[in-house]
């Protein structure tokens, strides 16, 4: 116990190095695609084919990233979690320097330094963000460790919505200016880590129900054990893809419904992530057909980001949803609509407009009925998106079970998601040009896979 309280990582320090390292996620796994459209004049196609690699990626780095590193760190006895983890913050600091610097010197190769960046700053985010979590929860159990997973998602959604805002008097003129300053944070990360513990405090055996990332003894157990995504999906999955069964360890049982309910929860996350990496490469393009501003692009398309972390102060203050049907359905049908209102708004605007109020939008700037419409749409998105998080993450550490399953499974499901959104994008704007065919086929998938969801649920539950 001595040494587990020696190395209790200190949580406002963990919080903080959250903070600023979500800055970088919002702005390469979210934001990418504003900076791709004034950089290098991407369209809506090229956008999509760029995250469907970089979601593609995902999979196999993340698989891949632990077992190396693992050996790495077999062959380096001296490389302590604290080590590796600044090593890796240098190496991000110094790859977020290619696009800037590649676009002065050969334009040419401005592109491909880009994609490169993107490639790479999505390995190392597979292995940056299970370590950060193994100091998050290492040492801590019970009420101590809710608190923290509480202030952990305040603080990574409350990042993302401040960086969108940060990269709106760049995104115009100077869009890989943007990724350069993201590696400066990443030197500042590098040094806040120096605070660390050298190695995260083991984690509380008995608390199974609220286990985050296993907290380890060595850098090997680090690399060679859990690993993780995104600092949005990871501390979900690690309980969302324990088996259930027994709750042997655990302080209180939970009601029969909870297990159905995280059945469908479970397959409701893969399916936002879906929705998340179709509207997001899309954005740009659909700003564009409403009029707005550079300068607005990326403050209005943080509108559900800023729902969202209303949502999740909401449901983490008031229990009345658990235990209740209503909760996905409620999601689901928030996330559907406001995804299909945020995809093809342009189109409603100009309907409404010429219609109701008799305006000719190509004679006027901004398509206002339009953007109103794009931001009611991504309120509604912000909302479901965060009571299917929210409840996934409470069911999945409410039922519990045994340990995590060995190996990559949640890396291979949140990237199918990653890499299905884009998919789902191409093949509806293949099918159907103006937003229904995106609409369509992505909603189909949607529904199909809470489909199979819901039959499973109701298959579990039957005595």
């Amino acid at each position: 116990m001595a040494n587990t309280q020696t190395n209790l990582a200190p949580l406002k320090l963990v919080l903080l190095i959250t903070f600023l390292g979500s800055m970088g996620t919002a702005v390469i796994t979210s934001g990418i695609a504003f900076l791709t459209d004034q950089g290098l004049g991407y369209t809506a196609t090229q956008n999509l084919l760029l995250a469907l690699v970089l979601g593609g990626v995902y999979i196999p780095a993340a698989l891949l990233s632990g077992p190396l590193l693992r050996w790495t760190a077999a062959k380096a006895h001296r490389l302590t979690t604290r080590r590796s983890l600044i090593a890796i913050m240098l190496l991000t600091a110094l790859i977020a320097q290619a696009p800037l610097l590649v676009s002065r010197i050969n334009p040419g190769l401005t592109e491909l330094a880009v994609w490169v960046m993107g490639i790479a700053y999505m390995i190392a985010s597979g292995i940056q963000w299970p370590i950060v979590e193994a100091y998050l929860s290492g040492g801590r159990r019970s009420t101590q460790l809710r608190g923290a997973i509480g202030k952990f998602n305040i603080v990574w959604s409350s990042a993302m919505v401040l960086s969108y805002w940060l990269m709106a008097p760049l995104i115009e003129e100077h869009p890989f200016m943007i990724i350069s300053l993201l590696g400066v944070i990443h030197l500042l990360i590098a040094g806040l880590v120096f605070m660390l513990p050298s190695e995260p405090a083991q984690h509380f055996s008995d608390d199974h129900d609220l286990r985050c990332p296993p907290s380890t003894a060595s850098a090997k157990e680090v690399f060679g054990g859990t690993k993780s995504l995104s600092v949005q999906g990871s501390l979900v999955f690690q309980d969302l893809l324990r088996p259930r069964g027994s709750k042997e360890g655990t302080e209180e049982e939970y009601p029969p419904i909870y297990v159905p309910l995280l059945t469908v929860f479970r397959m409701m996350l893969i399916a936002s992530y879906i929705i998340l990496s179709v509207m997001i490469p899309l954005m740009p393009s659909i700003e564009k057909q409403l009029g707005l501003d550079e300068l607005w692009w990326t403050p209005i398309a943080s509108t559900w980001l800023i729902v969202r972390v209303l949502f999740f102060i909401l449901f983490e203050r008031w229990h009345g949803w658990h235990g209740h049907w209503w909760t996905p359905w409620l999601g689901m049908t928030a996330m559907l609509t406001g995804f299909a209102m945020a995809i093809i708004a342009p189109a409603i605007g100009q309907l409404i407009g010429a219609h109701l109020f008799g305006i000719d939008y190509p004679s006027i700037e901004v398509n206002t009925v339009g953007t109103i419409v794009l931001i009611t749409g991504l309120s509604l998105t912000g909302v479901g998106i965060a009571a299917i998080y929210y409840g996934a993450l409470y069911y999945a550490m409410a039922v519990g079970g045994s340990d995590v399953d060995s190996g990559g499974k949640h890396e291979a499901f949140i990237g199918m998601g990653y890499t299905a959104g884009p998919l789902c994008g191409l093949a509806g704007g293949f099918i159907y040009q103006g937003g229904l065919g995106v609409i369509a086929v992505t909603s189909a998938v949607v529904l199909a896979m809470v489909g199979v969801a819901i039959v499973k649920a109701l298959k579990h539950s039957k005595p």
